[in-house]
């Protein structure tokens, strides 16, 4: 029976960052920033041909507390001071090695209002018949502030609807059903109805002029809808008649929305397709700034009349903050699924493209292995895998693991030169657990055809070897090698290298 691949986590292809957001270096605190990018490498067979690149996720979700608080109980208000009113959320892009970027989705877009119709009939006197079939797929993005987004997608754009909840979930799904049904009895009546469902709150999502780097901006809606009513006369808001009565009834001053009254809690989710050109030559990286601003509103009661505020572009909080350079290739590894030879993890360092190529001891070099289970980055070596030690060569072998009862080995194919002397192997495993391995056979003598093994993990508790230096997620094994002798001629080829069974 065939073994079947283990479910693999987003967390391991995922860097989660959060922010205190801050007006400023060192100002006030007027919020707080969950940022998740999910990193996944691709191969692009579009036009007939075949690239390599990446599929970044955005999923940001921002909570803006009312620096009032909400007291409850009764209240005698006469004014509603400084509650938040407008959101205002970008993310801007920068990769390098030339690399190109195309926004694949963004959500939500445009949402403040939600439709629906339903109609149902049955006219029967003795018998009843009914069929009903259905498939379809949904994507689901509810957040938390009591908004649920639902949908389809087509393609990789979604279409989504605006309903209430209370929760905050993330779901895809796929459904189908057919059903047939008779009955008997005596009934006969005919049903339709129509409802809308005006939130308090509008969501507008738009792109900048090379259609990369979005902005969101949520506003409140209702009572006052600050996007669209935010013409001022100098100190206040000019508000149209109707608003001003939703504000006030008689002496009695309205408060704002409840997502204003008690804070706002948003989530953003955008998707880019990276792609860089060939021959890069450094570490594919990319970097987001983010830029978040937050407007406060007020409305109070002044000589028998309404007066409304809204914070200036100068006067709003905003802060700025950066998810760091993130190294793609890294993040995108993918779990080894075991340690047999169907893992993916073999590289031949003369069968397999090089990332980064080397050409000089002096360069960096990056490989990956087929299916992207295992990365070998280093220096040292010549076109062909070969040191001739004007520089000792060192290596950073990269792979992620996903359990804790396979037993790991690292499993170098090397030998030295013909006229070479001994080379020794330093190894180092999480930057924790080291040890050295000698080779001193040339190509096709010594025994193992040439392979050397470091164990990784050793279950066996009966032996005296027994260990475990893994941990479930990314591990690291930093090699050096160094000539036993130095004052003679030395070389060292490296020729093939994988994750496995020792």
């Amino acid at each position: 029976m065939a073994r079947q691949p283990k479910p693999i986590s987003p967390n391991f292809f995922s860097a989660s960052k959060e922010f205190v957001l801050t007006n400023g270096p060192g100002g006030t605190t007027f919020g707080n920033s969950v940022v998740d990018y999910q990193i996944h490498r691709r191969r692009d067979v579009r036009n007939l041909g075949s690239s390599l690149g990446y599929l970044l996720t955005l999923k940001q979700r921002i909570i803006i507390p009312n620096q009032n608080g909400y007291q409850a109980g009764p209240t005698s208000n006469t004014s509603y001071d400084d509650y938040p009113a407008i959101l205002v959320n970008s993310v801007d892009l920068k990769v390098n090695n030339k690399g190109s970027i195309v926004l694949q989705r963004i959500f939500p877009r445009t949402l403040n209002s939600a439709v629906s119709t339903s109609q149902s009939s049955d006219i029967n006197k003795t018998s009843s018949a009914s069929q009903e079939t259905s498939s379809g797929s949904s994507n689901t993005n509810v957040n938390t502030f009591g908004v649920a987004l639902s949908g389809g997608f087509f393609g990789e754009l979604p279409m989504g609807s605006l309903t209430l909840d209370y929760s905050h979930t993330w779901e895809n799904s796929t459904f189908g059903s057919h059903s047939d049904s008779t009955g008997t009895g005596t009934m006969q009546g005919a049903t339709a109805g129509d409802s809308m469902s005006v939130k308090d709150w509008s969501a507008y999502g738009f792109l900048d002029a090379a259609a990369v780097n979005p902005t969101w901006i949520w506003g409140q809606s209702y009572p006052w809808d600050v996007i669209q009513y935010n013409q001022t006369n100098g100190t206040t808001i000019n508000l149209p008649n109707f608003v001003v009565d939703r504000l006030m009834n008689g002496s009695l001053v309205l408060p704002p929305s409840q997502l204003s009254l008690f804070g706002l809690d948003f989530t953003m989710t955008a998707g880019w397709l990276i792609d860089f050109p060939d021959g890069v030559t450094e570490d594919e990286t990319i970097q987001l700034t983010h830029t978040t601003m937050s407007f406060t509103a007020s409305h109070s009661l002044s000589s028998g009349n309404i007066s409304a505020t809204l914070q200036s572009q100068t006067a709003a909080n905003a802060a700025q903050y950066s998810s760091g350079v993130l190294d793609l290739s890294i993040y995108s590894i993918i779990p080894l699924n075991g340690a047999g030879p169907g893992n993916g993890a073999a590289i031949g360092f003369t069968a397999t493209p090089f990332t980064i190529a080397p050409t000089k001891p002096s360069d960096t070099f990056k490989i990956l292995s087929p299916a992207n289970t295992l990365q070998v980055t280093g220096s040292g070596f010549d076109s062909v895998m070969t040191s001739k030690f004007t520089a000792n060569p060192k290596m950073i072998f990269t792979f992620k693991i996903s359990d804790y009862n396979i037993e790991y080995a690292l499993m170098l194919m090397h030998w030295i030169g013909e006229n070479s002397g001994a080379c020794k192997v330093n190894w180092t495993v999480n930057k924790k657990n080291s040890g050295t391995l000698f080779v001193d056979s040339p190509e096709g003598e010594g025994g193992q055809g040439n392979v050397s093994s470091i164990e990784l993990r050793n279950l066996d508790f009966t032996s005296i070897n027994f260990h475990d230096y893994l941990v479930i997620g990314t591990n690291t094994v930093e090699v050096e090698v160094t000539p036993v002798n130095p004052g003679i001629a030395n070389e060292y080829t490296l020729f093939a290298a994988t994750v496995g069974e020792a």
